[in-house]
């Protein structure tokens, strides 16, 4: 899926390399084809998520010792705006600890769906990043 921006067109070219023919004893036809396209895509709006519902729980030993860090994740929104389990990939971790809050709290959040042409649909979330930061 290839999503732009509203308003970005998108121009599809098509070659056409050659004709066969059945009998040499055939002429090639002239073929005049309009080899462009102009594709239009419905306006993408990306999901949001609802504050306050699956925020990741800092690890008490972590807390305790002073130890801050964080995660990126990666994972799928369905049209409902929930995250799809199977999908939920860890890219980077600076703790075991952070990791599990992380996915402990990612089923439990909620998001507004991405929206494509006025209908929901699913949406890659890549690259995000949860920061576990102590208060000084």
């Amino acid at each position: 899926m290839i999503a732009l921006t509203r308003g970005t067109r998108l121009t599809l070219l098509v070659f056409v390399v050659g004709c066969a023919t059945a009998s040499s004893s055939q002429r090639n036809p002239s073929v005049s084809i309009d080899t462009t396209a102009t594709l239009k895509f419905p306006r993408f709006v990306a999901a949001t998520q609802v504050p306050g519902i699956g925020t990741p729980v800092y690890p008490k030993e972590l807390r305790a010792a002073g130890i801050e860090g964080e995660v990126v994740a990666q994972f799928v929104l369905d049209e409902r705006g929930r995250v799809v389990a199977s999908t939920i990939k860890i890219l980077a971790s600076t703790d075991f600890r952070f990791t599990q809050a992380v996915m402990d709290a990612l089923p439990q959040m909620r998001f507004h769906p991405a929206t494509s042409g006025g209908k929901s649909v699913h949406q890659l979330v890549d690259h995000v990043q949860y920061n576990f930061r102590l208060d000084r």
